[in-house]
């Protein structure tokens, strides 16, 4: 490089695949007749790095159904070795569901280290899956018997036209009450729509992009990869 009194820019491009600390000099000697030297002291910190990679891809399971992931943890560069244990851990999960590892970790001193991962999910409860067909079933049945009373009652019988005054207040009170028992049926299926007691409905249909995450500490440092795991629940 030609200096100038202003400076001149240079860039050193330096790296390692031994993972320490390095401490070494820039050096630039002239070309002048005194061979005029000037160094500049540097450092260098290669720190350990691997990869966390996920050889599966989407899954498709039912509701209370478990899919398994193979996962490939490698270490990077000339390292072929972990230098602290890998923790390994998943977020973002759908909804009354599970996840476990195996190894539960990858240890300190392994090498490139297959691992699996196995999400499980949470069928719906046998209360839940019965308790909308039976509901409707026992709150139709309360609600069209006294409908189907109060139309009987109601009807004009062609024997009698005119009703007398005693029927008529007794048919009157019979329909007032059967309409006091149609409200009351009517409120009870509303609140069974909004209240709890239906049972586990399970893991929700719909598609999850799981977070795999492997975390490293070791003197070199915390080094942290993730990966995703696609899962589709039908």
């Amino acid at each position: 490089m030609t200096p100038t009194a202003a400076g001149a820019a240079f860039t050193v491009a330096a790296g390692s695949e031994s993972v320490q600390n390095f401490n070494f000099s820039i050096v630039g000697t002239g070309t002048d007749a005194a061979q005029t030297v000037h160094s500049a002291a540097v450092v260098l910190n290669v720190v350990f790095d691997f990869a966390l990679n996920n050889n599966t891809g989407l899954q498709t399971i039912q509701p209370g159904q478990s899919v398994t992931y193979q996962l490939d943890v490698r270490p990077l560069g000339s390292g072929n070795a972990f230098p602290g244990n890998i923790a390994l851990s998943c977020s973002n999960l759908p909804p009354l569901s599970t996840c476990s590892f195996t190894p539960l970790q990858v240890s300190s001193g392994s090498g490139d280290t297959q691992a699996v991962v196995n999400i499980g999910t949470t069928p719906a409860s046998e209360s839940s899956r019965i308790a909308g067909g039976q509901g409707l079933a026992r709150y139709t049945t309360r609600l069209g018997l006294p409908g189907l009373l109060i139309v009987v009652l109601c009807w004009p019988r062609a024997d009698k036209p005119a009703l007398s005054v005693v029927e008529g207040s007794v048919r009157a009170t019979l329909v007032a009450v059967l309409a006091v028992l149609l409200v009351s049926c009517g409120g009870g299926l509303q609140g069974s729509g909004s209240g709890g007691g239906g049972g586990d409905p399970g893991t929700p249909a719909g598609s999850y992009a799981i977070t795999l995450t492997a975390t490293m500490n070791a003197t070199s440092g915390v080094v942290t990869r993730t990966a995703l795991a696609k899962l589709t629940v039908q």
